[in-house]
C-alpha cells in the first residue's frame, strides 16, 4: 500500500533548532578549532583534521547513496541517536587527546561519518514540510547555528571547548518528536532522478567546494586557529539568513520571487570577499571571512532547493541531500589538498595572492557550471510557483471551513488522485472518501471534481494577479 505524502502547514521550531544544533556542531569542528598539521616527510599537511572529517563524511555518503539497504538509516531514530552519541564521544576524545595526532585524525573521521548520518536524517524530516516551510526552517537553522557559534566564541576557552559535546546530543533529542519523514511513493521515479542529478549541477557544487577548501587553507596559520575571525563570519552569515528570511516572508510584489534569487545574495557576498580581499586584509573583517560566510549561506541555499525538488516531485530527499553534500565535501577536500600544494612553495610573497586568485577562478567556474544550467533555474523557481498553489488551497480551506480530514481529502483530490487512491493513502473506506468529497463540494459551492479544480486554479490566478500589481 503506498504511503501518503503529507506536508505540515506550520513551522516547526523543534526542527529548526535541532537542525541548527547539528550545523553549529559542524561549523565548530570545521572552523573553530586549531589548525592540525600532519607531518609527512619534510612537509606538513595543514587542516589534516578537516581532511579526515571530510573523508569520513564522503565515504559514508557514498555508501548511503549506493547501498539501498542502508538508506533506511536516514529515517531510523535509533541510528541517528547512536550517531549523535558517537559524535559527542568522538569530539570529547579530540579534546582529551589533542596531542596524539593519529588518534585525533581517527576520531575526526568518525565525526565525519556521524555528520553524514545526521545530515541525511534531518533531510528526511525537513522534507516532510511544504517547500516554503522547509526553506524557512533551513535558513532559521543556519542563522541559529551562526548565533550559537558566535555565543560559543564569547565564552571562556575552557568552557567553549566542551560546549560542542552537547550540540549533537541536543540535535538528536529534538529529532525524536520531530515530524515523521516523508516517504516517496514511486521508487522507480526516485531512483531515476537521484541517479541523474544534472552533472553540471554536481560539478558546479563541487567547484564551489574547491574554492572554499582553498580559502580555508589560505587563512589557516600553522599551530593557529583553523579559521581566524570566524566570529565575523558567523555575524555575516546570521545577517545573510535574516535577509533571506525577510525576502521569503515579504508580501511585497517585487520580492515574491525572493526564493529564486536567494543564491544570488550568497554569490554577491562571496564575490565581494574575493574582490576586496587586498583592501580588507588589514581590517577587522578581511575578505576571506565574507567568502566563507557566503559559502555557508550558499550551502543552505542548496539544501533548501534540493529539499524543494524532492518534496514537489516525491523523490528521496536524503539521497538528493547526500549527493549535494558529497559534491560539497568532495570539493572542499580537493581544495584543501590544492591549498597544501601551494603551501609547499615555502610561503613565497606571491603564494597568498595565487591561492586567492585560484579560489576566485574556481568560484567563477562553479558559477558557469551551476547558474547556466536550466534544471537548476527550474529548481530555483519551483518553490515560488508552488507557494501560490499552497496559498490558494489554504485560503479555500479556511474560507469553506473544511475539517482536518476534509482538508487532506481536498488536497489529494486537487492532485488528481482517484477516490480509490485517496482511500488507500489515508487508510479510509472508499465510501468514507465519497462522503467527504460530497461535503467538500457543498462547502465550496461546486458540484464536481473538475469544478473544484477550476476553483483552486481561479484562486491561484487571483493570487498571481494581486501580487504582480
Amino acid at each position: 500500500m503506498p504511503q501518503t505524502e503529507t506536508h505540515t502547514d506550520q513551522l516547526s521550531w523543534r526542527n529548526a533548532v535541532g537542525f541548527a544544533c547539528l550545523l553549529a556542531f559542524m561549523y565548530d569542528v570545521f572552523y573553530m578549532g586549531s589548525n592540525v598539521i600532519l607531518p609527512v616527510g619534510t612537509i606538513g599537511i595543514e587542516r589534516a583534521d578537516m581532511l579526515a572529517m571530510l573523508l569520513g563524511a564522503c565515504l559514508a555518503l557514498i555508501v548511503f547513496v549506493e547501498n539501498r539497504k542502508l538508506r533506511s538509516v536516514s529515517t531510523d531514530v535509533t541510528a541517528n541517536a547512536v550517531a549523535g552519541i558517537v559524535m559527542a564521544v568522538a569530539y570529547a576524545a579530540t579534546v582529551l587527546f589533542s596531542n596524539n595526532t593519529p588518534l585525533l585524525l581517527a576520531t575526526d573521521a568518525v565525526i565525519g561519518v556521524g555528520l553524514a548520518v545526521g545530515l541525511t536524517g534531518w533531510a528526511s524530516r525537513l522534507a516532510s514540510a511544504s517547500p516554503r516551510l522547509a526553506a524557512d526552517e533551513v535558513f532559521l537553522a543556519t542563522g541559529v547555528a551562526a548565533a550559537l557559534c558566535f555565543g560559543t566564541l564569547c565564552l571562556p576557552e575552557g568552557v567553549a571547548r566542551f560546549v560542542p559535546i552537547a550540540l549533537p546530543l541536543v540535535s538528536f533529542v529534538l529529532m525524536v518528536p520531530a515530524r515523521s519523514a516523508a516517504v516517496p511513493t514511486d521508487m522507480q521515479e526516485r531512483e531515476d532522478f537521484s541517479a541523474t542529478m544534472s552533472t553540471r549541477i554536481g560539478a558546479g557544487i563541487f567547484f564551489y567546494g574547491v574554492s572554499a577548501g582553498l580559502m580555508e587553507t589560505f587563512r589557516a596559520n600553522p599551530d593557529g586557529p583553523a579559521a581566524p575571525l570566524f566570529a565575523a563570519t558567523a555575524v555575516i552569515l546570521l545577517l545573510f539568513c535574516w535577509a533571506v528570511l525577510q525576502s521569503i516572508w515579504s508580501d511585497k510584489p517585487a520580492e515574491r520571487d525572493a526564493f529564486g534569487g536567494m543564491y544570488r545574495i550568497a554569490l554577491l557576498v562571496i564575490m565581494t570577499g574575493f574582490l576586496f580581499q587586498p583592501v580588507m586584509t588589514q581590517s577587522g573583517v578581511p575578505g576571506d571571512t565574507l567568502v566563507l560566510a557566503g559559502f555557508l549561506g550558499l550551502c543552505s541555499c542548496f539544501v533548501a532547493l534540493f529539499l524543494a525538488t524532492a518534496t514537489v516531485s516525491g523523490l528521496d530527499a536524503p539521497v538528493l541531500i547526500a549527493r549535494c553534500f558529497m559534491a560539497v565535501f568532495g570539493g572542499e577536500l580537493a581544495g584543501i589538498v590544492i591549498g597544501n600544494m601551494f603551501n609547499t612553495q615555502n610561503g613565497t610573497a606571491i603564494t597568498p595572492y595565487v591561492a586567492m586568485a585560484t579560489a576566485g577562478l574556481f568560484a567563477l567556474i562553479a558559477y558557469l557550471f551551476l547558474f547556466t544550467d536550466r534544471s537548476f533555474g527550474e529548481m530555483a523557481v519551483v518553490v515560488d510557483d508552488l507557494d501560490y498553489a499552497d496559498e490558494a488551497r489554504r485560503r479555500i480551506i479556511e474560507r469553506s471551513g473544511l475539517s482536518a480530514r476534509e482538508s487532506e481529502v481536498f488536497v489529494l483530490a486537487l492532485r488528481g488522485h482517484t477516490n480509490e487512491r485517496i482511500a488507500q493513502e489515508l487508510y479510509l473506506a472508499k465510501s468514507t472518501v465519497d462522503t467527504h468529497l460530497r461535503r467538500i463540494y457543498g462547502k465550496c459551492g461546486v458540484h464536481s471534481r473538475q469544478e473544484l479544480i477550476d476553483l483552486a486554479e481561479s484562486e491561484e490566478q487571483s493570487l498571481r494577479t494581486t501580487t504582480s500589481r
